[in-house]
Parts: C-alpha cells; structure tokens; sequence
C-alpha cells in the first residue's frame, strides 16, 4: 500500500501561451498527501533517462548511495518538453503524493522552438504554481545545461544567449524560495569528451560530472532542511 491518504482536492493546471500571455485552465482532481517518507524526484529528459540506467550500472546504483535516507525517482521522458513538467508531476503526485523535493532538469528541448521571453513566462507560471501547491516541496532547480550541437537552432549564440537568460531568471526565481541551484559549470561544449558524438548528449564522463553535482545537490538539501530526522 502507498504510504499517504488521498484526501485533499487540487485543481490540475494546464499551462499554455496565447499572445505572450501565460493561461491556467484546470481541471478538479484528487491528490493524495505524501506521506513521511522522505522522496526525491528527478523530472527532465532523455538526460534523465539515461542517468537512471547509468547510475544503476554504477557501485553507487540508482539511488546514488542514498538509498538510507531517502528514495530517488527517476521520471525521464526522452525528447521531452517543458509542457509535459506539470501533467508528469501531477500524475504521479495524484497517485501517490508529492515528493519532499523536486529536481528539475528540462527546457534545452525548448529553445530552439520558443522565442527567449515566452520560454521563461511558461517556465515562471508552471514552477510558481507547483510551489503554491505544494509549498513544502522543495524546487531544485538543474541549470539548462551546454550543449556542441543545438539541433534546428538558426543562430547557435542565439541559442546560448536564451540559455543563459533563462537559467539566470529561473535561478533568481527559485533563489527567492530560499532552494538550491545546480549550475553545472563543470559540464562545458568545449570540453568534447563530455558529449557523446552527437554533441547532444552526455558521455559517461560527462553523466558522471552530471550526477556528481545532482547528488551534491540532494545531499545539500537534505542538510539544509533535516537534522536528526526533523526539520528546521
């Protein structure tokens, strides 16, 4: 048996744009409360994806020998795009409560297909709404990470341009709720030996850079927040 009650009753939000305007439309549902069991949840793409299967090949597995203390969630979607965050979040919490903290890593899928401006309105709405909701669930927010080849891009520094805006405006947001920021310095497009050979995604050298700095990240919070199994 899951480990919560289903007993408060949300709205679940669709997020979409209509003429530079972020809309809310929702639909009544029921959520459940989480319950004491401290859960992570890592939301993002194929880089997501992966990571799971390269963690769980690794000695630390894919609870990045943590598995004591808490239990991390893996929800990677390859391809996947910014609208799909809520509905996935949503999904799983209506099922079994949401998660004490929330690792975000998505939205490069998103810059060549969006102008700079109405990206991060969408990303505001959404991350500002998932904090209202749940208001205890910690937001981490994984900076949109370099990449040696932006595919569909008509202008590369275009694209890093937007990149760097976006992380910069996000990471100010979540700052303001006092949460933790992953900037992933360390993961650089002229270091070649961090991709694979499409330019696109990590090798295992750069996977290993990726998750060293998502267990530091976890690990950072789980200081922050807990002491002797309480918070303060």
């Amino acid at each position: 048996q899951p480990d919560h009650q289903i007993s408060q009753r949300w709205r679940q939000p669709r997020v979409h744009l209509q003429s530079g305007e972020v809309h809310l439309d929702f639909i009544s549902v029921l959520v459940p409360i989480a319950g004491t069991r401290r859960q992570v949840w890592i939301v993002g793409h194929s880089i997501v994806h992966w990571a799971v299967e390269w963690a769980a090949r690794s000695s630390a597995g894919e609870q990045l020998g943590l598995k004591h203390t808490l239990r991390i969630e893996w929800l990677g979607m390859r391809g996947m795009l910014w609208d799909r965050l809520l509905p996935t979040v949503w999904k799983r919490a209506r099922e079994q409560g949401h998660p004490d903290t929330l690792i975000v890593q998505l939205g490069e899928n998103d810059l060549t297909g969006w102008k700079g401006i109405d990206l991060i309105l969408s990303m505001k709405a959404t991350l500002e709404f998932l904090h209202d909701s749940f208001p205890d669930m910690m937001i981490i927010w994984s900076d949109l990470l370099q990449q040696r080849v932006w595919r569909g891009a008509a202008s590369i520094r275009g694209v890093e341009r937007a990149r760097r805006k976006i992380n910069r405006a996000i990471g100010n947001l979540v700052s303001q709720w006092g949460r933790v920021i992953i900037s992933h310095h360390d993961i650089s497009f002229r270091n070649s030996k961090l991709f694979r050979q499409d330019g696109v995604h990590l090798s295992d050298m750069g996977m290993e850079q990726w998750l060293k700095s998502i267990k530091a990240a976890i690990v950072k919070w789980w200081k922050l927040q807990y002491s002797g199994g309480r918070r303060v």
